[in-house]
């Protein structure tokens, strides 16, 4: 009996993504997402790749003013410094657009009743010490403070470099964001994935 004949991997079936075959193979460090696709082999940083996912919805929930509130069944106390109290003040209203619901519970101390559901697993407390960190900063001066809030919440929600995701996981986030407008960057410029095609593949093997 013949041995069965393998497809070359270019060849192989993957899953399409929007008209695009690209499938996982590996998560490598369980930083980056080794993914193959019609044209070649995508290395793909997962972080950067979530950040930009859960930036362009939370930029469309604010446009669309419909923002997914995740109620909490204990409200969250923050003490926070004068000067964190006048910045969570100042920009307060552009954070209850985003599905944030937080009140002044007196003196410096604020209550949060609600939070974006897509955020609902990120530590609230680190998330605005590193909000007053980039308000507070002189960097970026081009960039609005509503623009650096939803960068910070975003890239504090995303996957973190170095945690091992599923291959279901890996899947679903390879999904999302090949769906994004933006797919080459993270919203801080960053590159989100390098590309090595089956034409540079054979051209480093003398191949060609």
């Amino acid at each position: 009996m013949s041995a069965r004949v393998q497809k070359p991997l270019h060849e192989q079936r993957l899953e399409t993504f929007n008209d695009l075959e690209i499938e996982p193979i590996a998560q490598v460090a369980d930083s980056y997402i080794i993914a193959r696709a019609e044209d070649g082999i995508w290395i793909i940083d997962q972080h950067a790749a979530h950040e930009r996912v859960l930036y362009e919805r939370t930029k469309k929930a604010l446009i669309n003013n419909a923002p997914v509130k995740q109620p909490l069944l204990v409200p969250q106390e923050f003490e926070f410094s004068l000067k964190e109290k006048t910045l969570i003040e100042e920009h307060r209203a552009f954070l209850e657009q985003l599905g944030f619901e937080i009140e002044l519970f007196g003196g410096n101390t604020f209550v949060m009743h609600a939070l974006p559901a897509q955020f609902a697993e990120v530590d609230m407390a680190l998330l605005f010490r590193s909000l007053f960190e980039e308000l507070e900063s002189g960097e970026e001066r081009s960039v609005s403070p509503q623009e650096k809030i939803i960068r910070m919440i975003a890239c504090k929600a995303a996957v973190k470099f170095g945690q091992s995701l599923s291959v279901s996981e890996q899947k679903q986030l390879l999904k999302d964001w090949f769906k994004s407008s933006e797919r080459l960057t993270c919203p801080h410029g960053r590159p989100v994935m390098v590309q090595v095609t089956f034409e540079e593949l054979e051209r480093r093997f003398k191949r060609t």
